[in-house]
């Protein structure tokens, strides 16, 4: 439904209206807002935005604000004035019929692009402020590169992405938010900066080029990729060595040799007791005996082997004590309505009102990488010698167990748990 008129006044005095044509006009002397992030309210038009299907913003508008135009899912046209210099992120997010943006201004550049510009011919645009827009894709392709680095991806294929040959830079969050079959990485590539991938899923292995010698610490952070053994992630783990602890759980860790695995006849009740070990290599012998070579088994960490065993209809149950006191009760299993995994906090408690309540559910969907962080120790020998891989700090003790996920009942379950612990550590306290 198209309404006769939508009209309303902003309080920097910027006036707009909704014709029954579905042309948005914009007017004012100032910036549009930020909308939608932190003390910003949504837009005024935010209930009529599936009405627009042009925006006309007069001159005088300079800056279009964060979200202001996000989720316009009828929008086809934009006109912009001369005066309209920067268009912040996420500014037409998700505006998947946008094919027409008009602007003198010839000159758009991306806001991390350091580039020397022409400040009145040039428009600077944010952080996916076109994504899913079919007009960025038709301007730049599936990528915003310039002098070898690639910056930004407007693409959002779901089968394929290939990086041209010539790029030498993935610039700091240059494929995030990528959810795709596969990506396939140019020989070309030199440098992967901080949060490249971050929240990107690649479904199929990805190779890292041999070419790739520098890397920030966070450059893998929150990704859900699967590596493929390769020179150049073996340089990754070598380099592992030259970052601090934090900044290490951050790099991808596919070459550890240490993973979860039940302790034989160990059990605390129904429970499984369960231990770090080191994954030992198969030797290979010649026919006269002689020793060949080493080959390693499959080489996984202890994120992947806990991914594994919850995809196995296990649950994993953790008791954090600290100081002689119980600092966490937790568990974690697979939720296939999420195909993700639920994680329930039963303790500590936490307070509504003036209630405790013991018993917290939280949804936390962990792919495999995610949980390579949750465990995360850098350390192997301590890994192995005592068990630890959830805290580094020497006044925390840890206890982990597996049962199965058909017989679990959220917070029976743990406080069984706790209970038969507790009878064997008749020091520690709740």
């Amino acid at each position: 439904m198209l309404y006769n008129a939508k009209a309303g006044t902003n309080s920097n005095g910027m006036n707009w209206i909704l014709g029954e044509d579905g042309v948005l006009t914009i007017e004012g002397e100032e910036k549009i807002p930020h909308y939608d992030c932190g003390r910003y309210p949504a837009p005024p038009w935010k209930d009529v935005r599936e009405d627009i299907i042009e925006i006309h913003i007069m001159d005088g508008i300079t800056e279009i604000g964060i979200h202001a135009f996000k989720d316009c899912s009828n929008l086809k046209k934009v006109v912009l004035p001369h005066s309209l210099y920067r268009i912040h992120a996420y500014a037409f997010w998700n505006c998947e019929k946008l094919e027409n943006v008009i602007s003198d201004r010839t000159d758009f550049k991306f806001v991390y692009d350091d580039r020397e510009y022409d400040a009145d011919r040039t428009l600077i645009f944010g952080v996916e402020s076109f994504y899913k827009v079919p007009w960025s894709i038709g301007r730049w392709g599936d990528f915003y590169i310039r002098d070898g680095v690639l910056y930004h991806t407007f693409s959002k294929k779901t089968e394929k992405l290939v990086v041209p040959e010539g790029v030498t830079i993935l610039n700091r969050g240059s494929m995030n938010y990528v959810d795709v079959g596969s990506i396939v990485l140019p020989q070309t590539l030199e440098e992967v900066e901080d949060y490249t991938f971050l929240g990107s899923v690649v479904k199929e292995k990805m190779k890292l080029p041999d070419s790739v010698s520098r890397f920030t610490p966070h450059a893998f952070a929150r990704c859900s990729i699967i590596w493929e053994d390769s020179q150049g992630m073996r340089e990754v783990a070598r380099k592992r060595r030259q970052y601090s602890k934090e900044e290490r759980k951050h790099i991808p860790g596919y070459f550890s040799f240490y993973s979860f695995h039940l302790l034989k006849r160990k059990t605390l009740g129904n429970f499984r007791i369960l231990k770090i070990k080191e994954n030992r290599p198969n030797r290979i012998n010649k026919e006269d005996g002689s020793l060949q070579s080493f080959v390693f088994r499959e080489k996984i960490d202890v994120g992947a082997s806990i991914y594994r065993r919850l995809r196995n209809d296990k649950v994993i149950t953790a008791v954090l004590c600290e100081s002689h006191r119980v600092s966490m009760v937790i568990s974690f299993l697979w939720n296939d309505e999420m195909q993700g995994i639920y994680a329930y906090l039963l303790y500590p408690a936490y307070k509504e009102g003036k209630k405790k309540i013991y018993g917290k559910m939280e949804y936390d969907f962990f792919e495999e990488d995610e949980l390579k962080d949750l465990f995360y120790i850098s350390d192997g020998k301590t890994m192995v010698e005592e068990g630890k891989f959830y805290s580094d700090d020497p006044e925390v003790s840890e206890a982990w167990f597996s049962s199965d996920a058909c017989e679990y009942e959220k917070g029976e379950t743990e406080l069984e748990l706790l209970k038969l612990w507790m009878s064997l550590h008749p020091e520690v306290e709740i």
